[in-house]
């Protein structure tokens, strides 16, 4: 890595810092660098930039600020941001009653320039970071847009965060940017990802769908392991996913903590002098939980990870699953009642040696139905106590369900509280309107599905590409040789094999 030390302001030079994937280069640049010659087009051009001037008018109500000609791209990028900023700071500045209110607080404020057009054809990096000392010793985060055709948003958007966690980082240090002569101010790409993550699931929640599949391969990424990945873009799509997700399992994880958003922040400060100690260090050092932990952190995290993955409050079951477990929950069940011996009385001496018939009692045989189906159960022992399993398991799906299925739901209970009463006239009328009414709801469904997919077949505008790595990954599995292996089983088939052709 290349370090150059932080020039003295008085020299009147800025610092360039362009932070990359892993690490943060510093690059000395003159203050009054002329672009002048510069051809258009090129992409060290400014053709939708005018000269930026960070003086003292730079206003403290905004953090984020947008620069170029194009007047709605300026708007749109620094609505965009915005939001990214209004969801970061909510996350890690929790509202407690009777605290004080620092979510507003901020250090250091960030410049979006926005280069070129969006009709432009460009190839490089669209994207790029940095930090820049101004000749007043403030630090300012600037990101660098070059518009152009094929532009994503991804990109920016965890451009946006990286400047709102060296916003965090640098904010003991706003007083004396000196400090951090020669530090690295990148921040950890599990971080970025993680918060990218948290970010887009934090008003529903983090999805326990998003976690099962991954638990259920085995594949969630251990601590240190997630701490060490330094380029997550070169990773394979399967394996991008796995770390995106352990990192956003990670970072929602540490949030969860007792005072997660203060020792988050706090860690987050220390990271610009404390880059070369182990994460797992810091993690003890900042959040008191992991100091009393007899377990070690990697048994922490299975246990976090499979909270995850478990089905949270807050979701509820798509319509296959919840008319899947509606059928289970009006299911009614008795098992096989084991016949009792009977043993009659013996009197008399000579009867002791006669044979007597074994008798028994004969138990109840075992039934399986519906609710639906009450004359077949209605007058059985223990049929008021089945009816009443029934009516709190439909409570209980009642909370998690699809959301059409709930006065469908609604109505099994009522039913059923009739049936608990004995009032059974036009109850069969009623289940079977009921059971005509989830059909409707399940075609429905189906149907709703099928015009989506066909919508989406159709109208659009061009290919997505959402599947293409995914396709350029299945062709290489493709054409690579299948793995040999040397075991004695391997190597007496491959014996054999000739003799049988």
């Amino acid at each position: 890595m290349r370090r150059l030390s932080l020039p003295n302001k008085v020299l009147k030079i800025m610092a360039i810092v362009v932070v990359g994937c892993s690490c943060a280069y510093l690059v000395v640049a003159q203050e009054a660098r002329s672009y002048e010659g510069t051809a258009a087009g090129e992409q060290t051009a400014r053709s939708s930039v005018d000269e930026v001037s960070y003086a003292a008018e730079w206003g403290e109500s905004y953090q984020i600020r947008a620069f170029g000609q194009d007047s709605l791209a300026k708007v749109k990028f620094s609505t965009f941001a915005d939001e990214i900023r209004d969801s970061f700071r909510s996350s890690v500045y929790r509202i407690r009653p009777n605290g004080p209110i620092t979510r507003g607080n901020w250090t250091v404020p960030i410049a979006i320039e926005l280069w070129g057009k969006a009709s432009d054809v460009f190839i490089g990096s669209d994207v790029i970071n940095s930090l820049e000392l101004r000749d007043d010793n403030r630090v300012v985060a600037k990101i660098s847009v070059h518009l152009h055709d094929e532009f994503k948003e991804r990109p920016f958007r965890l451009a946006v965060i990286r400047a709102l966690l060296g916003d965090l980082m640098l904010a003991p240090y706003g007083d004396d940017p000196s400090m951090l002569e020669g530090r690295d101010l990148s921040a950890p790409e599990w971080l970025v990802y993680g918060f990218d993550l948290y970010m887009e699931h934090r008003e529903g929640g983090l999805p326990s769908a998003h976690f099962k599949s991954i638990l259920q391969s085995g594949q969630m990424l251990k601590p240190k392991e997630l701490f060490k990945l330094m380029d997550p873009e070169s990773l394979d799509p399967v394996s991008f996913m796995v770390f995106r997700s352990s990192a956003g399992a990670m970072v929602a994880a540490l949030l969860d903590q007792p005072e997660g958003d203060y020792a988050l922040r706090s860690l987050l400060g220390d990271l610009p002098l404390s880059a070369a100690r182990p994460m797992s260090a810091l993690l003890r050092q900042h959040f008191p939980a992991f100091r009393e932990m007899d377990q070690g952190i990697d048994k922490w995290w299975a246990l976090q990870v499979a909270s995850f993955g478990q089905q949270q409050s807050f979701e509820f079951m798509s319509w296959d699953e919840t008319e899947h477990w509606l059928s289970q929950a009006l299911m009614v069940r008795w098992e096989a009642e084991e016949a009792s011996p009977v043993i009659e009385s013996k009197s008399g001496f000579l009867n002791r040696f006669k044979k007597s018939p074994k008798t028994s009692s004969e138990g109840a045989p075992s039934y399986e139905g519906s609710i639906e189906q009450f004359p077949e159960f209605i007058k059985r022992d223990g049929a008021v106590q089945k009816m009443d399993h029934c009516y709190r398991q439909l409570q209980a799906l009642k909370r998690t369900g699809f959301p059409l299925y709930r006065p469908v739901i609604d109505r099994y209970c009522v039913l059923i509280e009739k049936l608990a009463n004995e009032k059974t006239d036009g109850l069969s009328v009623e289940f079977k309107s009921l059971f005509e009414l989830r059909a409707t709801i399940r075609n429905t469904m189906v149907q709703t599905s099928d015009y989506l997919n066909f919508f989406e077949a159709t109208r659009a505008p061009q290919r997505s590409k959402a599947f293409d790595d995914y396709s350029k990954m299945r062709r290489k599995l493709e054409e690579k040789p299948l793995p040999r292996r040397n075991d004695r089983i391997t190597r007496y088939l491959d014996y054999l094999e000739p003799e049988f052709r």
